[in-house]
């Protein structure tokens, strides 16, 4: 018997709730729009916390483990381990990692990992040459806090001089997105509250497209992509789709223009190829 397989969310100016419309049916074309592509190969990478595709070097992919242990994995889009970098900074709770367009990492330390913390903070390094051994130096930090009570955040992205977190836990169908400008040297910056998105489960991570059109959350439940369309504020009006994955070890998640790369705490690397996670 067929189910839906891959859903629509409209966004909320089109509905008071969080509506979700099958608009297609299982199949075999699309039993294959999810396909394990490989696994981490390193022993320690058991917990693979977040993923960023390398924008200089083709068919890199660069990870890190859930907590704070503070290195940097480059592996290639099998799995196959290349090297480890050492990070010179402290972690509580690294939850993920972004590559920019001008040879950046940003390194979110942004979990709660059951320690009160009155701020996050976000480590800017350059992005290392995988096949060459070196430390990584931290340029640049963001001390961050929230307006309120602290949140727990395990998605980050950077678009257009501004960082943005992504709440985890899902409340009443939504998650809270947070942002601030990379050009502030305050000590300590206050987080801005941008807007609320409709989610099916808890979010794991976030990472938006190239062209700044897709964003896509990690949740619990499976990958949502919104067609934000480089406007974020947009996201509760923009066009959603919801790619149900019950697997409450995904972890990870980039674009690598065949579909959206996630990762697992079992070290698992899968590819969604639906054509809305698609970026080329």
């Amino acid at each position: 018997m067929s189910r839906p397989a891959f859903y629509f969310l409209p966004g909320r100016a089109a509905a008071s709730a969080v509506v979700v419309l099958a608009i297609l049916q299982l199949s075999c074309v699309f039993a294959q729009a999810q396909v394990r592509v490989g696994t981490i190969q390193h022993f320690r990478m058991k917990e693979s916390s977040g993923l960023a595709a390398s924008k200089r070097y083709p068919d890199i992919i660069w990870t890190h483990l859930d907590g704070s242990e503070g290195f940097l994995y480059a592996m290639r889009t099998n799995g196959v381990y290349i090297r480890s970098f050492p990070v010179g900074a402290s972690f509580v709770d690294w939850e993920d990692v972004i590559a920019d367009d001008s040879g950046n990492l940003y390194l979110a330390d942004t979990g709660s990992d059951g320690a009160p913390r009155s701020h996050v903070a976000i480590h800017r390094v350059r992005e290392p040459n995988p096949y060459k051994a070196k430390n990584v130096l931290v340029e640049r930090t963001w001390r961050l806090r929230f307006p309120g009570q602290r949140q727990n955040c395990e998605g980050f992205f950077v678009l257009d001089g501004r960082g943005y977190l992504v709440t985890k836990g899902e409340m009443a169908g939504r998650v809270t997105i947070y942002d601030f400008a990379l050009t502030n040297r305050l000590q300590s910056i206050l987080l801005q509250r941008v807007t609320t998105v409709d989610i099916p489960s808890d979010v794991t991570a976030a990472t938006i497209s190239a062209d700044s059109q897709r964003l896509a959350l990690l949740t619990d439940d499976g990958p949502v992509v919104y067609m934000i369309n480089g406007n974020v504020s947009a996201i509760r009006s923009s066009v959603a789709y919801y790619r149900p994955f019950l697997n409450t070890l995904i972890e990870g998640a980039t674009f690598v223009g065949d579909g959206l790369m996630v990762s697992s705490e079992a070290g698992e690397l899968w590819l969604f190829t639906d054509p809305q996670f698609q970026t080329r």
